[in-house]
């Protein structure tokens, strides 16, 4: 079942502990540059033995569909993120279908059976009506988890837009995390409705920056798995 407030993590984390998420995926780049670059970005991390959750957009996984089974054979976590990445509030109340954002993309994720499936919806932008109506429909309440929140948010996706270096994006991230001390840190490995930005994304470039920096001042990563949301 789906909570009517979205959920965060830092109050049960330890402290100098963080959850690395991605939003709006996944995207994949050719040549060199600027771009999403969601599998280089999920090897990386893997190598670093950080399990991270990409949180992937129904449009976008259509174009990459075998991005989820990749992502998760490295050892991360898949999340939903809605087929179309619109405020889910607005849809309901236009009348649309909240439920087919939700399980249209499911179909796509492709998740083991069994399996909890992480919520986040776009913007978290989330609401008890919005809640109530997805739980009403089993086929995207069962087994659900969510809407998972952040705790931590330096708005990378500006930081694409006027095309800001790794290095600067790293260091806005790191000084966002030291401010909070713990918890979900939210990131963007590509973006669902903006192409300018989408076209500046540096998060494979920054997040290599960024770990071992925050590893050297003592930061430790945990997967969504290990974190108690409430």
């Amino acid at each position: 079942m789906l909570a009517p407030t979205l959920l965060t993590g830092a109050s049960a984390m330890p402290a100098r502990t963080l959850c690395l998420t991605y939003d709006d995926g996944p995207g994949a780049t050719t040549g060199d540059g600027r771009g999403p670059r969601t599998l280089p970005l999920a090897e990386y991390l893997a190598g670093e033995g950080i399990r991270a959750t990409f949180f992937m957009c129904g449009t976008h996984v259509a174009q990459l569909p075998g991005a989820p089974a990749q992502v998760r054979a490295l050892g991360h976590l898949v999340g939903n993120h809605t087929w179309h990445h619109w405020h889910l509030p607005d849809v309901l109340a236009a009348g649309g279908d909240v439920v087919g954002e939700l399980a249209t993309t499911d179909a796509l994720l492709d998740l083991p059976p069994g399996e909890p499936v992480l919520v986040r919806p776009p913007y978290g932008d989330w609401s008890p009506e919005v809640a109530a109506a997805l739980n009403a429909s089993p086929a995207v309440s069962t087994g659900r988890v969510g809407p998972v929140g952040w705790d931590i948010d330096a708005d990378d996706w500006v930081l694409w837009q006027r095309r800001a270096s790794p290095e600067e994006a790293a260091r806005v991230l790191v000084d966002a995390v030291e401010v909070a001390g713990r918890g979900i840190l939210l990131m963007h490995d590509s973006t669902a409705d903006l192409p300018d930005v989408r076209d500046g994304n540096a998060a494979y470039e920054t997040t290599t920056l960024l770990v071992p920096e925050l590893r050297r001042r003592g930061y430790a990563f945990v997967g969504m798995d290990e974190v108690t949301l409430h």
